[in-house]
């Protein structure tokens, strides 16, 4: 692996401003809205504590997921402006339900960069993945509003019946002057977990949807197309950390505080309320990239069901529920 002692701090971070969500979608892998995080998560002036801290790693940018970040727009809008005075690009994740003109028009002004939208298939399929009617409506709402702001991706989630929507979610998308597509497979964890069975593609699906991808990123070099279309696999970054290929260090910050190098991996490496991020940055926060016994829990993710680490022969560490550096 590339030395990357030089680094003061990750190269990107993604932090769950909140965990609170106004959906209870079928396929959500942290529980938002529902998670015990709801009454752990940081207070305004523990994460604004936070964001000074981040403001002297300087990162190269910063994204702020849930739940439903617009839950806590105020906050939301400091952060931004205090990130983008320091040349930190900061990007926004959203189901677009709060979004309206003086949102899109302020976040654009406190220097958010882009904003992702989720758009699951066409109105009765996102809406049935979203469970509740009537918000595809305000997702693409949400896109026209944004198209002359901010620049804009769309986060499209494969479930049993929404794979023939993809070809017509690209042309909404490509209509609303979208940038790109980003489309992974639907994670077996939380809610997601729970409804397995009715929600998650077969096999069958998933040929399907791969066959769908290559045809339109085929037309979109074909035609010269602004917009792309990503398949994105979030098992990739655990091979790069386990063949010590080059890697930029990213850290995930959850809304009560735990920090991990990955969303989807449970085991956590201290808290930023009790340790802060700078003493566990300066402790070797980021050497765990390194480390031999979390590089061989890496290697050992080889799909999608290994992220629950369960039937895994695992170091002792692993089995609590906060996991210190100092335990490594």
């Amino acid at each position: 692996m590339k030395d990357k002692s030089y680094l003061i701090g990750p190269f990107h971070i993604n932090f769950d401003i909140t965990n609170r969500c106004n959906l209870r979608c079928l396929h959500c892998y942290n529980y938002s809205g529902e998670d015990f995080l709801n009454d752990n998560e940081m207070n305004d002036e523990e994460v604004l504590n936070l964001i000074d801290d981040i403001i002297l790693l300087k990162p190269f940018s910063m994204c702020l997921c849930g739940g439903e970040p617009l839950l806590r727009k105020q906050l939301v809008y400091r952060i931004a402006e205090m990130l983008s005075k320091n040349n930190i690009i900061i990007n926004l994740v959203s189901n677009g339900i709060l979004m309206d003109e003086d949102t899109a028009g302020t976040l654009k002004s406190v220097g958010i960069n882009a904003i992702q939208i989720s758009l699951d298939g066409m109105e009765k399929s996102h809406d049935k993945l979203r469970n509740k009617e009537g918000v595809f409506i305000k997702a693409i709402n949400a896109l026209e509003i944004l198209s002359s702001k901010i620049p804009t991706s769309v986060a499209f989630t494969p479930t049993r019946w929404n794979i023939d929507d993809l070809d017509e979610v690209f042309e909404v998308a490509r209509g609303k002057g979208v940038n790109s597509i980003g489309i992974q497979y639907m994670m077996p964890m939380g809610r997601g977990n729970e409804n397995i069975d009715t929600v998650m593609p077969t096999e069958t699906d998933y040929r399907r949807l791969i066959s769908k991808i290559y045809s339109l990123k085929k037309r979109i070099a074909e035609e010269n197309l602004s917009i792309d279309i990503e398949w994105n696999d979030p098992i990739e970054h655990f091979y790069h950390i386990s063949e010590r290929e080059k890697w930029y260090p990213q850290l995930h910050i959850r809304s009560n505080g735990n920090v991990t190098i990955s969303p989807y991996l449970p085991i956590y490496f201290g808290n930023v309320k009790t340790d802060g991020l700078l003493k566990l940055c300066s402790n070797g926060l980021l050497q765990v990239y390194q480390n031999d016994q979390f590089v061989d829990i890496c290697t050992k993710i080889r799909c999608l069901n290994d992220l629950t680490l369960n039937g895994l022969n695992l170091p002792s560490f692993c089995k609590e529920k906060d996991i210190y550096l100092e335990s490594i």
